[in-house]
């Protein structure tokens, strides 16, 4: 059925969503000095008051080598962000913790970009750049005094016309739109050639593109996976490592049009998220492209993104960046538990309950039972996958005597520290 997915996303906002979305959440102010969410006069403030943020498209996020100091896990969390800055022909990057910068300019030269959209980048600071309008890759390093212009490819390739890169397996991934086509390319630029679909696959007015690679660091799917966006938004295509079409989702099978998919990200499970661009909403899917949540606002910011971009996520600890048309949003991934439910039942000759619900992200869970306003835990917390979730309790002395049952989960990631989302099923009288 073709709204079956946005049907199940219906149903899963109704079943217990709370004014909180709290699948993605903002960090703590003193990590992010209260700049979580910027707009136009913050961009200013940090790129001069006569710069401009000019149709913002593709960004990358990466922890550098050459910026790590491994004496000082504290400084794991802070990374180097590339956005484009399309129309001004420019990278907007922070080359220090401190700093924000910015190179080139529009123009068909070197330190010339016309019309950018992607961008992909490493931790060895090898950075490539999606030049659509001059129809090429543009290769940059990124040294002590920041971004340098380290070559081009694709010039004077006839039908040449690279919209998205991604980085997975040690190479440089080439979406290529006017040919329908993925091209590789080493981290010096060098092409490795045509990544080739099988049985039949095309790809139709292609847009973005994720790799995941389970031998790279901070995969743990254990799949590789290979998202394509194409028919200029409207279609997702997932692919595995031979080149074999695996899933295919229209956008009206997942969210309720209008929308637009623009640049997908892969996180350390192997999910997707994507940024709807027309009305301003987040969708996160597992790696089967089965929904998980849509979001139109996050955490307790009741303002919905504005034509959200690019994305950008460093799945080691699942910091997402979401570029948007004149600012943009820096999140934690949490999690949310919907549909909580329990039912009586009889599980290995015992009298039991058998509690359900639904998490949109692998969490951490654990069980009370509240008696008499004190909570007395049932069930020691346990990573639980994501998805619809089921598990039996003992039908014992301590839950025949319970007010409640209180379930609560907390994110795998950093959001752990400052998130617990709680659902509580009343049980008085019921056993």
């Amino acid at each position: 059925m073709r709204r079956a997915g946005f049907l199940l996303i219906a149903l899963l906002l109704a079943a217990g969503a709370s004014a909180r979305e709290t699948t993605y959440v903002y960090p703590p102010p003193k990590h992010t000095l209260g700049f979580e969410r910027v707009g136009n006069w913050e961009l200013k403030l940090f790129l001069g008051m006569g710069a401009s943020y000019a149709n913002p498209q593709g960004l990358a996020a990466v922890k550098l080598k050459a910026q790590d100091d491994p004496d000082d896990k504290g400084d794991d969390v802070f990374l180097t962000l590339f956005a484009v800055n399309s129309d001004l022909g420019e990278i907007v990057y922070n080359p220090t913790r401190f700093e924000v910068g910015r190179y080139g300019r529009r123009g068909t030269g070197r330190g010339e970009f016309l019309r950018p959209l992607g961008i992909a980048a490493n931790e060895d600071g090898q950075v490539a750049v999606a030049d659509t309008g001059n129809r090429r890759v543009v290769f940059l390093a990124m040294g002590e005094s920041g971004l340098q212009w380290e070559g081009t490819a694709g010039e004077g390739q006839q039908g040449f016309c690279p919209v998205d890169l991604a980085w997975g397996g040690g190479v440089f991934w080439c979406l290529d739109a006017s040919q329908g086509c993925i091209f590789r390319f080493s981290g010096e630029g060098e092409l490795l050639g045509r990544w080739p679909l099988a049985d039949g696959a095309t790809l139709e007015s292609p847009r973005g593109l994720c790799v995941l690679f389970p031998e790279d660091d901070w995969v743990r799917s254990g799949d590789f996976a290979l998202l394509v966006v194409d028919r200029d938004g409207q279609r997702l295509q997932l692919f595995d490592r031979r080149g074999r079409l695996m899933q295919a989702r229209m956008l009206d099978q997942l969210m309720e049009p209008p929308g637009q998919f623009t640049y997908p990200v892969g996180d350390l499970y192997g999910q997707f998220v994507l940024a709807d661009s027309v009305k301003g909403r987040l969708l996160k899917l597992d790696p089967r492209l089965q929904p998980l949540d849509l979001l139109e606002t996050v955490d307790d910011d009741s303002r919905p993104f504005q034509h959200p971009r690019g994305l950008a996520i460093w799945r080691r600890f699942g910091q997402l960046f979401v570029a948007e048309e004149e600012g943009g949003a820096y999140l934690w991934t949490g999690t949310d538990l919907r549909g909580a439910r329990v039912s009586r039942g009889t599980r290995n000759g015992r009298e039991s309950l058998l509690l359900e619900y639904f998490l949109t992200e692998p969490s951490l869970v654990s069980v009370y039972a509240r008696v008499q306003g004190q909570e007395i835990r049932i069930s020691a917390e346990r990573r639980r996958g994501r998805g619809d979730r089921r598990h039996w309790l003992p039908l014992d002395d301590t839950i025949r005597g319970a007010d409640d049952l209180v379930i609560k989960a907390r994110p795998s990631y950093s959001a752990k520290k400052i998130l617990t989302v709680t659902r509580e099923i009343p049980l008085e009288g019921r056993f």
